[in-house]
């Protein structure tokens, strides 16, 4: 039993202790450089992860692109629907008018210039002679007109009975001014391979034959359908709608209808009539005035 007593003493003696306590400590100090490697290396991920993020937003920022209206094929495709604007600004015998077929509204330009022989003319008017060919229509004395740009027989009627108003109106704005009494006439329909027809361009070729005689541009920012009577009243159209998405689709920003369709145009939707100025004409002075802002009072009134 002494024996015993005496191996246990041994047992918790100092030595025992001290080994315990350096054991132990190894251990901590083995756990602490443990933590700081793992810290270590945590650190070094945070950073390498913010350095990853700075290059990529470098990288975002150098090739950040600007696209412009030349480029907008190039990411979104072909447009869906294209202007139908030929002129930026119109000459002098070239009207803008607005048609309506089975595929929507479209822009209808009417284009007239002189046709054959004829001797430059002043501000008053001119001289002129022509023979009459194949496709004119006379108007009386030795004026014709020639039509062009697969126009139908009712268009072609529409051509005749604004050449025959045209030098009426004509003779009370300028009495001695005889351009179309004496000039023959070409008037076309541009894209030739499309068939036309109907009644509405009555008032735009009216327009275009005095814009020629007077030698006075009208206005590009205008389009106006109408059929036109031989006294000068404008009577009404088809397909306001169509007409009016195809005026605002070419950037047309002042519209001409005639008075009898005000009502078709009012009951159309708000959206629709937004940023376009329309004039409703019962007769072609309701016209003259706002194609031709810059005649003089005069001949305005």
């Amino acid at each position: 039993d002494s024996s015993a007593d005496a191996t246990a003493t041994a047992d918790a003696s100092p030595m025992g202790t001290a080994t315990a306590t350096a054991d132990a400590t190894a251990t901590a100090t083995a756990t602490a450089i443990v933590t700081e490697d793992t810290t270590a290396a945590t650190a070094a991920t945070a950073a390498d992860a913010s350095t990853a993020d700075t290059a990529a937003a470098e990288q975002h920022a150098f090739d950040k692109i600007i696209i412009g209206e030349d480029q907008l094929s190039d990411y979104v495709g072909k447009p869906i629907f294209t202007s139908d604007r030929i002129y930026a600004t119109n000459p002098v015998g070239v009207v803008t008018g607005l048609a309506w077929t089975s595929m929507g509204g479209a822009v209808l330009y009417i284009e007239t210039q002189p046709a054959g022989r004829f001797v430059k003319r002043d501000k008053k008017g001119g001289k002129g002679d022509g023979s009459e060919g194949e496709g004119d229509s006379k108007g009386g004395g030795s004026a014709t007109v020639r039509s062009t740009g697969q126009m139908g027989d009712v268009m072609r009627e529409s051509s005749q009975i604004a050449h025959t108003f045209a030098r009426s109106y004509l003779y009370k704005l300028q009495p001695e001014n005889d351009f179309l009494e004496t000039t023959p006439l070409h008037v076309h329909v541009p894209e030739g391979a499309t068939p036309k027809d109907g009644p509405s361009a009555g008032i735009t070729m009216v327009t275009s034959f005095l814009s020629l005689a007077m030698d006075m541009p009208p206005r590009s920012d205008l389009a106006m359908t109408g059929e036109l009577t031989l006294t000068g009243r404008v009577l009404a159209i088809g397909g306001v709608r169509e007409k009016l998405i195809a005026a605002r689709r070419s950037g047309v920003q002042h519209i001409i209808f005639p008075k009898a369709n005000e009502r078709d145009y009012t009951e159309l939707p708000q959206n629709l009539r937004d940023g376009v100025q329309v004039y409703f004409a019962q007769d072609y002075d309701d016209v003259f005035r706002i194609a031709f802002p810059q005649a003089d009072g005069e001949n305005a009134s």
